[in-house]
């Protein structure tokens, strides 16, 4: 059966890639085409079934954030160590994602500041001249200047009072305060219904985290807010790192299970 090729408007229709982003490859020289066809004084870049999947696997490489050369290596050398390279890049993009979230804390800070005293001139010497630095610091548990934020107060009520029976039933009220939000999900936050909903909610945690519903101050309350701004824009890994005081803890838990898939290999042969 003869190979099928594909124009550039083909190929960009069938992979969902504009023709710009697929000229750039080639210009690169990430990949070449099949074939070139050649009218009168033009040249036409034709593209085989295995130059469509490559494209794709090109996109997909690059929106992983490999560089060019790396992407380059990746679709053509076959004995390219692929799994040591992704692993790498894993690392690189958790480094990222956790950048991010540090940008997204200092943006939320610089908004509670504004939202409580207007302030509105901030540098980058607000933040330790290095975002990162400055929200690894504060979300510490350590970190003195910050024990009245929610989750800090979380972490260490967890790690210090609660026993294996406090536990179990925080866990209960979390999935009821789930059902309860569940119901009134569509309606309006600013409605007596909901704010009755959360005011329920409030009371049924006040035996564990009393002082972070009985602020009357409004830099608390606004510090309170904050908190929950923070929780929502952390990572699982790092909020369960936070709130048991357990730095490397998601690594810990990911060696353990695959160490836990190797020796049950073993055992089943």
């Amino acid at each position: 059966m003869m190979e099928k090729y594909r124009t550039l408007s083909e190929v960009s229709k069938e992979t969902g890639l504009s023709t710009r982003e697929i000229k750039y490859y080639i210009e690169r020289g990430i990949i070449k085409p099949t074939k070139i066809e050649h009218k009168g004084a033009k040249a036409y870049n034709l593209y085989s079934s295995s130059d469509v999947i490559k494209i794709q696997q090109i996109a997909l490489y690059r929106e992983l954030g490999y560089t060019n050369d790396q992407v380059k290596t990746l679709v053509s050398d076959s004995n390219f160590e692929w799994k040591k390279a992704l692993d790498s890049q894993i690392v690189e993009l958790k480094r990222q994602k956790k950048h991010l979230e540090n940008k997204i804390i200092a943006a939320e800070m610089m908004k509670c500041l504004y939202d409580i005293e207007k302030v509105q001139n901030f540098d980058i010497s607000d933040f330790d001249n290095n975002l990162d630095d400055f929200a690894s610091g504060i979300l510490s548990p350590e970190s003195e200047n910050n024990t009245e934020l929610s989750l800090l107060q979380i972490g260490e009520s967890i790690n210090s009072k609660f026993d294996l029976e406090d536990i179990k039933h925080l866990g209960e009220l979390i999935i009821d305060s789930y059902e309860q939000l569940s119901k009134c999900y569509g309606e309006n936050p600013k409605s007596d219904l909901v704010q009755n909903v959360f005011n329920s909610i409030k009371k049924q945690f006040v035996p564990y985290f009393s002082s972070q519903f009985s602020k009357t101050d409004q830099m608390e309350k606004y510090l309170y807010l904050l908190s929950f701004e923070w929780f929502m824009t952390l990572g699982t890994d790092r909020i369960l790192e936070l709130i048991l005081g357990k730095p490397g803890i998601i690594e810990f838990i990911k060696e353990m299970v695959e160490e836990n898939i190797k020796r049950e290999e073993v055992k089943n042969g």
